[in-house]
């Protein structure tokens, strides 16, 4: 799932950037999200939006623990 993971590293690089997360943590973030995601089948730029969508919100609830 490209758009699960595109949307979960660029959370995670951010919080990097912002010194919120450590270099390393930028792997473990992404690894979380990508294990929480649910299997979809994106065929519509909606299907791209929602799991883009979902993502984040995992990054960020991940992130906050």
């Amino acid at each position: 799932m490209p758009v699960a993971y595109n949307a979960a590293n660029e959370v995670a690089v951010s919080r990097f950037m912002r010194g919120e997360l450590s270099f390393l943590g930028i792997s473990a973030l992404v690894e979380a999200v990508m294990a929480r995601m649910p299997r979809v089948n994106v065929v519509s730029l909606d299907d791209v939006l929602q799991t883009d969508a979902q993502a984040r919100r995992i990054a960020a609830e991940a992130a906050a623990r």
